[in-house]
């Protein structure tokens, strides 16, 4: 037992100092330059704001995205799970560090599940934390994915050690297995609460095959164990939904958000020609393939430059071509521009190259990287490249292994392999195995960048590869001459697929090479690409040869040739190719994820330097009553104006559907008049024809030279309107609009109800006199009743209130709040308070409470059954 204490922390140990290894840059307070943080702290700005200062009443509402919507959607602050400490305690310490300490340690856990060695495991745990994917969205800012894939190698951990013990144990059969199927439960809870639903998701089918595999070899080989295999899955059912449960405080504001938002599908049965979803909530299938891999993609998993590697990655090529002929192609333009000013062809050469050589070096250099990848996607952070050498033992394991798990992990490897693709070779889309899939997997349509699915080749096959390693490195566990035919065949196959791979005649070119490059770059660049698809394919054949020969030295060895050497050859041929892992992982993770991703948190933050005009708005309109209108950047992928101000866009892929189909129909046309027009007209005359803007109350534009221009026609914070437009349908609300004067009309939909005429005086008024996150406070004064229109965004779990008495709000002009108010000078006031946090908290605290205390019971369980056999003995 103290042998195996000191092992497990020096794998602690160990796995620490490769994590800061690999990164330390943050030991300097550097932090990843990530773009999805960027707009995280963009979007995220007014809510962490808020609730940092009134923690009594965290933000649930923002109104700094999109003219408004439920922080749910962002980040969700809410107590009462009493396994977050836990959860927080693991990911301490400097990012990404942490993170890749967590999968590590995980994965480390999850090979001594399987029985590995524990030397073994280590490199396992390489194999599956340094995996290339996770450094490339490390680098894109991916933290909560990052985070998941980092607990999934526990939950599988939990779910294997959980069948092992209750399938092989004797004594202490029920502590021992409630105490597995806690831990189960724990990394479960941790799993979730890492918040990124697709991975969970893929984790969910990797566990229903394994379910599917251990059932059936349960029924057919091992009927005597039936018994005790259903009672540890029933433990796993009950732990399982307490781990799911004790995220309740995330989940239900989730799900009572999801309805709403573009995951829950437009109401239109006519859906715009840019619409991403069909009705019900599917996305349309071409927009959830676009990021997808290819049939010729998928060698990437053996090959990282097989495609080019990626975006921006480091191509490791020491005379690029492609810098070279884009670099002249670069300094040829400015010659010509220079001499098109006059100068000289001599003269303008030497100018040129004083005052932009430098530029046009840095330039072009950055260039060949952005267009290294050639593959059928728009574009990639790089290939989920798992390692030649794990693949070349998942192929060792497909042909020596012999164990259910085999059949588990290979039917996870192909079914991740055939739902990453939605691409013919020639770039045209398969729809055929997603619409499959589409039809088949509940909620499976509900997720876009298939290609993600490949995070389980990540764990399955270092699982297989590193199991049939371990049993090829046990004495007498297989006959050597199948070990020798096993490793040969399993050599010779994955040998040929790299030689096939640099002898096969390809292209070379991108689709959108000849947008961007000269015909002489993009000869250039295709010589790059031939050249790192040939060094990455002999690096990778070197390495299976070093592989293999480790593996025929352990295994022609002679077991009773006297000398240390020979005695421990299985342990150092086992050594041998964990560190072979080690140092090939390693060096490709810095490809992309390196010195040149970091800088300061001051930098990080210059993003979101105000501006003069930011100040110049914030002087106008200290109460933040208008919105802003940012043209500066694109106003509906971009969150720097979310920083500073109440927006009319922002940057969510969850946004509301409403939202999104107000920005379809009417909105996205109105900021695509605005930008193309600006400086062709007077604003005055070109925000004239653009009611929507208005009636969202876009007061401030900040044009694309960045001045400050002001909307006359903004309707402000609320008017009274005298009639009503009453539509049928959704389809007839929305199209009500753009046949409508908002200013005096309100169009209601099909669900409300209000008064076809409510005239009024025109010495009614109303303003706002008090804005925050969670509540709005107005005060008015009507000669009669009056139907009183918001320019905020309608969500049911709005709720009002006139001088204290409740007032019903209605939605108006497809996604406004409205309410018919009372004659007279009165206060209302507008609260969101979505009930699903107060239910979420108190479900999940019995719940985390509840597994904390299976938990606490199965360990004192297992410690008194130990020490009750102490005592006999």
């Amino acid at each position: 037992m103290k042998k195996k204490i000191l092992i497990g922390l020096g794998a602690v140990l160990l796995f620490l100092g490769l994590s800061y290894a690999f990164v330390p840059e943050v030991l300097d307070g550097k932090i990843v330059n990530q773009g999805d943080i960027s707009h995280y702290m963009g979007m995220s700005h007014e809510l962490e704001t808020w609730s940092a200062e009134h923690p009594d009443d965290p933000a649930r509402w923002t109104g700094s995205m999109f003219s408004g919507m439920p922080t749910a959607a962002i980040t969700i602050r809410n107590g009462g799970d009493a396994t977050k400490p836990l959860y927080d305690f693991l990911l301490l310490g400097r990012r990404p560090a942490t993170y890749l300490f967590v999968a590590l340690l995980g994965g480390f856990l999850l090979m001594l599940s399987l029985g590995v060695d524990w030397l073994l495991a280590i490199g396992g745990a390489i194999a599956i934390g340094f995996c290339s994917y996770n450094f490339q969205i490390i680098q894109a800012g991916h933290n909560t994915k990052m985070q998941a894939i980092a607990f999934m190698p526990w939950v599988l951990a939990g779910l294997l050690w959980t069948y092992r013990v209750a399938l092989n144990t004797l004594s202490a059969w029920w502590a021992r297995t409630a105490l597995a199927a806690a831990l189960f439960g724990l990394a479960l809870s941790f799993e979730i609460k890492a918040n990124h639903v697709q991975i969970t998701y893929y984790l969910a089918l990797m566990i229903a095959v394994y379910a599917v595999v251990m059932l059936i070899w349960v029924l057919w080989k091992h009927r005597e164990k039936s018994k005790a295999f259903f009672i540890a899955s029933g433990m796993l059912l009950l732990t399982g939904g307490l781990g799911i449960a004790s995220n309740a405080n995330q989940l239900l504001p989730l799900y009572d958000y999801t309805p709403v938002s573009m995951r829950g599908g437009s109401e239109l049965t006519t859906s715009s020609e840019t619409a991403t979803t069909q009705p019900g909530g599917t996305l349309q299938l071409d927009y959830a393939t676009q990021w997808s891999y290819g049939w010729n993609e998928l060698p990437n998993l053996l090959i990282a430059g097989f495609n080019g590697g990626g975006n921006g990655a480091r191509t490791g090529l020491s005379d690029p071509k492609g810098k070279a002929a884009l670099k002249e192609e670069m300094t040829e333009e400015y010659v010509a521009q220079a001499m098109d000013a006059g100068y000289p062809l001599s003269d303008a050469q030497r100018l040129i190259r004083q005052q932009y050589g430098a530029a046009i070096d840095r330039n072009a250099g950055i260039m060949a990287e952005q267009m290294m990848y050639w593959g059928p996607q728009p574009f990639t952070a790089g290939p989920m490249y798992v390692g030649c050498i794990t693949v070349f033992l998942f192929v060792l394991g497909v042909c020596l292994y012999d164990g259910k798990e085999k059949w588990w992990l290979l039917a996870v490897a192909v079914l991740a392999a055939l739902l990453s693709v939605g691409y013919y070779s020639d770039g045209s889309h398969d729809f055929s195995i997603q619409r499959l899939a589409f039809s088949l997997l509940p909620m499976y349509g509900k997720f876009r960048t298939v290609s993600m699915i490949l995070v389980l080749m990540q764990v399955a096959l270092p699982m297989l590869g590193f199991l049939a390693l371990d049993r090829v490195l046990k004495d007498g566990a297989m006959d050597q001459k199948r070990l020798l035919k096993g490793i040969g065949f399993s050599f010779g196959a994955v040998a040929a697929a790299l030689v096939l791979a640099m002898i096969w005649t390809r292209s070379y070119v991108g689709a959108s090479d000849a947008s961007y490059l000269g015909d002489q770059a993009i000869r250039a660049m295709a010589a790059d690409r031939k050249a790192l698809l040939t060094s990455d394919a002999l690096t990778a054949l070197a390495l299976i040869v070093a592989t293999a020969a480790l593996l025929f030295w352990a295994v022609l060895s002679p077991a009773g040739r006297p000398g240390w050497l020979s005695r421990n050859r299985r342990q150092l041929a086992g050594g041998g190719v964990a560190l072979l892992v080690l140092l090939h992982m390693f060096a490709m993770g810095h490809r992309y994820l390196n010195e040149d991703h970091f800088i300061t948190p001051r930098d990080f933050q210059k993003v979101y330097t105000e501006r003069a005009v930011d100040r110049e708005i914030h002087q106008q309109d200290p109460l933040r009553s208008a919105r802003v209108l940012d043209l500066t950047d694109d106003p509906f992928n971009s969150a720097r104006a979310s920083y500073h101000h109440r927006c009319i866009g922002g940057y969510s892929p969850a946004k509301l559907q409403r939202y999104q189909d107000l920005i379809q129909y009417y909105l996205g046309r109105e900021v695509d008049v605005a930008r193309y027009y600006a400086g062709k007209y007077e604003w005055k005359d070109l925000l004239q024809g653009m009611p929507i803007l208005a009636a969202l109350n876009g007061r401030f534009i900040i044009d694309p030279d960045g001045e400050l221009q002001l909307n006359p026609y903004a309707f402000g914070p609320a008017w009274f309107v005298s009639a009503t437009v009453k539509a049928a349908s959704p389809d007839e609300e929305i199209e009500a609009l753009g046949e409508t004067d908002l200013w005096t009309t309100a169009v209601i939909g099909p669900d409300f109800e209000a008064p076809a005429s409510l005239p009024g005086d025109e010495a009614d008024w109303v303003e706002l006199q008090s804005y925050s996150p969670n509540e709005m406070r107005y005060r008015y004064d009507a000669a009669s009743e009056r139907l009183l229109v918001f320019s905020e965004i309608y969500h049911p779990d709005w709720t009002a209130t006139v001088d204290g008495q409740p007032l019903t709000l209605l939605r108006a002009d497809w996604l406004l709040r409205a309410a018919v108010v009372p004659a007279g000078e009165h206060t209302v006031v507008l609260r969101f308070t979505p009930a699903a946090y107060a239910t979420g908290r108190s479900v999940s605290l019995a719940s985390s409470l509840a597994l904390l205390l299976m938990l606490l019971l199965a360990a004192g369980g297992c410690w008194w059954s130990g020490r009750k056999q102490d005592t006999a003995a």
